[in-house]
């Protein structure tokens, strides 16, 4: 089970996309589109190439409208090799979850079963300050032609290297059952991004750590100082100065 779960995307609420923006400046890529949750989530990504089902991954950037509720956590969303709702009847053997399916077109139409996302929630998880779940995606009717490849980004960066979570016991024992897999310091999933886990008294998503191939070049865009280390590797780091503290920044390694 563990061998065919890979990391999709994470998200940060991210106020009037200051985060987003910034990180267009510091020679990332912004993807044009835009998509809109209930509960007035607007969302806004960069893609980045990734060992997933569909040859993506993802950040996500989302902006809560007037009257819509805070996440008040960040996110973290796994994917699966095989069909999901296979997954789900194992997992849920184990641990209370919820699968669902939305629409893409869920503000048109959300009675009708129409291609879109299929999702495995957790119920009552002890993951505080980090939302995690599963997500699928259906082949879109309207866009049957091959997918684009994620884009070049102007700092080399390219993908995702790995997680930086800190956990109390009971979310690292909760999170070892999810994924099935005894869970160590550093732990690789299946599509190649390491599980940076330490122990702590709350939960914390801490880092996206980023790949790029200069870290010359890319920190041309950044402009980092420091001279810190990541995983025995020179890093350049990316605080996300507006976000709370429990919203995720971004370091960057050379691979």
């Amino acid at each position: 089970m563990f061998k065919k779960i890979f990391f999709d995307h994470a998200f940060n609420e991210d106020p009037n996309h200051h985060f987003f923006k910034r990180l267009g400046k510091l020679g990332f890529t912004l993807s044009d589109m835009k998509v809109e949750h209930p509960g007035k989530a607007h969302c806004r990504f960069i893609e980045l190439e990734g060992n997933t089902n569909r040859g993506k991954a993802y950040l996500e950037f989302v902006r809560v409208g007037k009257g819509g509720k805070s996440f008040n956590a960040a996110g973290l969303s796994l994917g699966y090799k095989e069909n999901l709702e296979s997954f789900y009847k194992k997992i849920s053997k184990k641990l209370k979850a919820h699968f669902f399916h939305k629409n893409y077109d869920w503000k048109k139409n959300s009675t009708d079963k129409l291609p879109g996302w299929n999702m495995i929630t957790l119920l009552n998880p002890p993951m505080r300050n980090i939302y995690t779940w599963f997500t699928e995606y259906e082949e879109h009717s309207s866009r049957k032609k091959k997918a684009k490849l994620a884009p070049k980004h102007a700092n080399t960066v390219y993908g995702i290297y790995g997680l930086d979570l800190v956990l109390t016991d009971k979310a690292h024992l909760y999170l070892e059952t999810l994924l099935g897999k005894k869970l160590k310091e550093k732990t690789r999933l299946s599509d190649g991004t390491y599980l940076f886990i330490k122990k702590g008294s709350v939960n914390y998503f801490k880092n996206i750590i980023l790949k790029c191939k200069s870290l010359e070049t890319a920190n041309k865009f950044i402009r980092d100082s420091g001279q810190e280390y990541f995983d025995n590797k020179n890093s350049l780091r990316i605080k996300n100065a507006k976000g709370s503290k429990k919203m995720w920044s971004l370091i960057v390694v050379e691979e």
